[in-house]
């Protein structure tokens, strides 16, 4: 249909479901706060993700809410998902600070931005202003 000229209007929390769409919308509060194509909105995202695998993520996620401004930092399952500037000088202070806490670090890895990554980010940037 969507060849045919016709537009489908789909809502949705499921942001698999939302990757297939040619168009999307965020919405806040009522208010469309993003839109644009699933790879275009992930590309406008600031920053550099980087997903660590903690003993203890739960800790590590409170400690960074107090360093770091709270839509830069989000659990995902036994991940902690971090959005820094500047990953070459930020990963050793990151890695300093959990090691402080006696918190041991399994895995680091940079990633790109998902769409979920993408909408957290936005609405907890909002919810801050």
């Amino acid at each position: 249909m969507a060849r045919q000229g016709t537009a489908v209007l789909v809502t949705t929390h499921y942001l698999e479901e939302a990757e297939q769409c040619n168009r999307l919308g965020f919405m806040v509060a009522g208010e469309v706060v993003m839109q644009g194509s699933p790879s275009q909105i992930k590309a406008a995202q600031p920053g550099q993700l980087i997903e660590l695998r903690l003993d203890r993520v739960q800790q590590a996620a409170e400690i960074f809410k107090t360093r770091l401004q709270a839509w830069r930092v989000s659990i995902f399952g036994d991940c902690l998902h971090l959005t820094l500037d500047h990953p070459d000088r930020e990963i050793p202070e990151i890695k300093k600070i959990v090691s402080t806490a006696g918190i041991q670090v399994q895995s680091l890895r940079l990633l790109p931005f998902s769409l979920e990554d993408a909408l957290i980010s936005v609405v907890q940037r909002i919810n801050e202003d």
